[in-house]
């Protein structure tokens, strides 16, 4: 055995065995679902959709415990979930009619879901320290990109498209903002074929925070869009094409060892051109691409201080990819390929109550987003696991993971040697 291997002994052993055996009694589930009860209380003041008895809250309850079981992935089976629910405190759970539930979603604005979001992501705990190589950083990292969903191809505001099979294909494009440190969703928007603007930058325009960092891709150069990023008091790292935006070189900064060890290639201040360029001293670095040594990626940053080294604002837009990671974990691991609804209100209902799910995993086990996580939340919301023994599991994961890590390197190493 390797000497990064590390045994469990037989009382951690009988934990994991504890974590994963069901309760011997009590309502399975009932304490988790007493918890989210009460994070989705300002819900119950909202009185029931049209004439009909469903309230906001016991739907927003129902869509995010069922969120955390994929299995479930339809109407009719949350109809079935809601309906084998045991009692609560003595209190029957609500059942959720298909119908009753479809009419809902249509109906009841997502807006009325944004206090409690706002009020979730304040209470998100500071997950892990600062990154190292981002603490001259002072703002927070925010990727922006959008996703495209599939949904029924008779919904008529949605994109529409022929496939190469010559099928017609409906899709829906889900805007997010997302907090590249902790995987915490900022801001959600949706996006169909009845906007008059359907580009990337015109639909985040409207919803950008103040005071962060911006990391987005080569979709977001777009020259009103930065104006009005840098008009909220924001910075940016993008990167552009290789025609486009057409800029002036200003000055040529010398690069750092560590910005050569990084592959950065030019570190040059800037002047944008083009009709309704916006104004000032912008930053362009060059860097290699990490799988095609041959091409260079470009990177326009308003971080032109120079205390910022040069591979910095490469390290900043990697931190893209993790907005990438978040939608493959949705559509992967939560089967999110699969929309409830058919009306606007409803997907975005469906994608905020994503949001309170994601944030409820945070907030309860203290951790990042991850297929771990889900499963983790799956264990606690039926009852076979308490939050605590979850903890201990997902910690023991990353134990082994990190020690997998220290494993490939020696190995690594000893090869290159």
């Amino acid at each position: 055995m390797s000497d990064t291997c590390q045994t469990v002994d037989a009382s951690a052993a009988a934990a994991l065995d504890d974590a994963m055996a069901p309760p011997i009694r009590g309502v399975p589930g009932a304490k988790f679902l007493r918890a989210i009860q009460k994070e989705l209380e300002p819900l119950r003041d909202i009185p029931a959709h049209g004439n009909r008895r469903l309230h906001l809250h016991p739907l927003i309850v129902t869509l995010v415990t069922s969120f955390y079981d994929p299995l479930i992935r339809s109407l009719r089976a949350i109809e079935g979930r809601s309906a084998s629910t045991a009692p609560i405190d003595g209190q029957a759970v609500q059942r959720m009619a298909r119908s009753t539930t479809s009419d809902a979603l249509s109906t009841f604005d997502p807006k009325l879901l944004r206090g409690v979001i706002g009020n979730l992501q304040r209470q998100v705990p500071q997950l892990a320290g600062t990154d190292k190589k981002l603490q001259g950083i002072a703002r927070e990292i925010v990727a922006t990109d959008g996703s495209y969903f599939s949904t029924f191809a008779n919904v008529a505001w949605a994109l529409q498209h022929t496939k190469t099979n010559g099928k017609k294909q409906a899709q829906v494009r889900l805007n997010l903002q997302l907090s590249t440190e902790n995987w915490v969703p900022q801001v959600v928007s949706l996006s169909g074929g009845e906007d008059s603007d359907g580009s990337e930058p015109g639909a985040v325009t409207p919803d950008l925070q103040s005071g962060v960092l911006y990391v987005a891709d080569r979709g977001f150069i777009d020259f009103e869009f930065l104006r009005q990023l840098l008009a909220k008091d924001n910075d940016f790292v993008l990167r552009i094409k290789s025609n486009a935006p057409g800029y002036e070189i200003l000055e040529s900064r010398p690069l750092l060892p560590e910005d050569v060890t990084a592959g950065v290639t030019a570190d040059h201040l800037v002047r944008l051109t083009g009709r309704d360029a916006p104004t000032g001293t912008f930053r362009l670095v060059e860097v290699r691409h990490a799988s095609k040594p041959d091409e260079t990626v470009r990177l326009l940053s308003s971080l032109t201080d120079a205390q910022i080294p040069a591979h910095v604002i490469g390290y900043i837009y990697r931190q893209r990819w993790q907005i990438e990671l978040f939608f493959r974990w949705l559509k992967v691991w939560c089967n999110f390929d699969h929309l409830l609804s058919t009306s606007r209100k409803g997907i975005t209902m469906q994608f905020y109550v994503t949001v309170i799910a994601t944030l409820l995993m945070h907030i309860h086990l203290g951790r990042k987003v991850s297929k771990y996580t889900l499963f983790a939340l799956r264990q606690i919301s039926l009852g076979l696991a308490t939050a605590e023994q979850m903890k201990w599991f997902l910690d023991r994961r990353d134990r082994e993971s990190e020690l997998e890590k220290i494993r490939r390197a020696k190995k690594a190493a000893a090869k290159k040697s």
